[in-house]
């Protein structure tokens, strides 16, 4: 299962529909970063950006006897 996770608060999104929102507007944030003459670390703002600066990753979530084990995937 795909989830969005920040990679500076933890914040995290789980909703399908939320997660392809997000992933759609990839390109969006990328050009907004590049105008910024930055490098993009995720592929959507953190809904806390203001605060924690954080990007949304993309992570792989499993489960199993330990609990979740969160795995970066590729988007």
């Amino acid at each position: 299962m795909k989830r969005l996770v920040c990679d500076r608060c933890d914040f995290e999104i789980a909703y399908k529909e939320d997660i392809n929102l997000a992933l759609e507007g990839q390109d969006a944030w990328e050009m907004a970063c590049s105008a910024r003459d930055e490098e993009p670390r995720g592929v959507f703002p953190c809904k806390n950006y203001r605060h924690c600066h954080g990007e949304m990753q993309v992570v792989t979530v499993r489960g199993g006897l330990l609990g979740r084990l969160r795995q970066k995937a590729n988007p």
